[in-house]
């Protein structure tokens, strides 16, 4: 056929734990890549349909969304999250539980921003949001423009980057998302009315803004330290 498709290689146990969460994710109604379990010589790769769209960083990029269609797209995520809120995780795997928010966070950071700031942001995540296991769900960690896709129409089309999809913390999963919005110059407060008013619970506004304040803050840092030392 000429459908066009996404090949990912990744190590076999990150490969089999997105095709996992993927289908889980799909089965309620979080729209995600259907993502197949592949291997050719040993190497094991995703192998999905790609998403129909471009993503959120594209298009505004290319000045093809205006800020209501920014917001409006944010919402419709938000919807999706809420959806991964209802996941029932009590069946999921027991090993799954290395990947709570303290793992999350480090790879997370680390990913984006280095080892050092991985360590002092994934700790004091963690101990914001210590013994609090009833906020722990199946979330993606890392919504960002990059990440999210907006189909033809201008509406929300899908989330890619399972690989960020775990068990974490709520709080930490949308503070990560909120403080993105904050960058594109957004209100946080207008992504927590959102979540309230879909899903009818009440976010932790306190820790999830200090959350993304802290991610935006160490960010922040390393912005100025590197043209620090591309000025040298």
């Amino acid at each position: 056929d000429n459908e066009m498709r996404v090949f990912k290689f990744e190590p076999q146990e990150m490969v089999l734990k997105n095709s996992f969460i993927a289908y889980t994710c799909r089965n309620n109604g979080v729209k995600v890549p259907n993502i197949s379990v592949q291997e050719h010589n040993g190497m094991f790769f995703e192998e999905y349909p790609i998403i129909q769209g471009q993503t959120l960083y594209e298009r505004i990029a290319n000045n093809a969304i205006d800020t209501d269609g920014i917001r409006q797209v944010y919402c419709e995520v938000v919807a999706e999250f809420i959806k991964m809120g209802n996941i029932k995780i009590d069946s999921m795997l027991s090993e799954t539980r290395k990947n709570l928010i303290h793992n999350i966070a480090a790879m997370n950071v680390k990913n984006t921003n280095g080892k050092t700031l991985a360590y002092v942001t994934s700790a004091i995540v963690y101990l914001l949001n210590l013994g609090r296991d009833k906020n722990i769900g199946l979330y993606h960690a890392d919504i960002t423009p990059k990440n999210i896709i907006v189909g033809p129409d201008g509406h929300f089309a899908g989330l890619v980057d399972v690989d960020t999809i775990a068990l974490c913390n709520k709080n930490y999963a949308f503070a990560n998302m909120a403080a993105k919005y904050q960058q594109l110059g957004f209100k946080k407060s207008e992504l927590y009315d959102c979540y309230e008013g879909t899903s009818g619970d009440k976010l932790n506004r306190a820790r999830v803004s200090t959350t993304a304040n802290i991610t935006n803050a160490g960010k922040s840092l390393l912005w100025h330290a590197a043209n620090i030392c591309r000025s040298k």
